[in-house]
């Protein structure tokens, strides 16, 4: 089953239950056939203590391993509920 991937959507990963937000698109510089799909923790990673950012190809996203979040909730209002955005740490670019 493929799961449509779409940017500012929050996805619960299936196996963690952790929830992601995604980001936007990129190409794998290496094969720029594979799509990759940019995602950030909705939550303080207490192994690197900061909200992390990750990529993977969308092939992997969709295939069943993230389920989007209720579509009803807005990422912003998902984020407020669960004092996500609270928690965040802020580090210069």
């Amino acid at each position: 089953m493929t799961v449509p991937i779409q940017v500012g959507t929050v996805y619960k990963h299936v196996k963690t239950g952790k929830t992601y937000e995604v980001v936007c698109f990129a190409r794998n510089e290496a094969n720029p056939a594979q799509q990759m799909v940019i995602y950030k923790a909705t939550f303080v990673d207490p192994e690197f203590q900061e909200v992390c950012k990750w990529v993977r190809p969308c092939s992997e996203f969709s295939d069943g391993r993230f389920q989007p979040v209720d579509e009803d909730l807005s990422t912003k209002a998902y984020l407020n509920k669960y004092n996500v955005l609270g928690k965040q740490k802020k580090f210069p670019l």
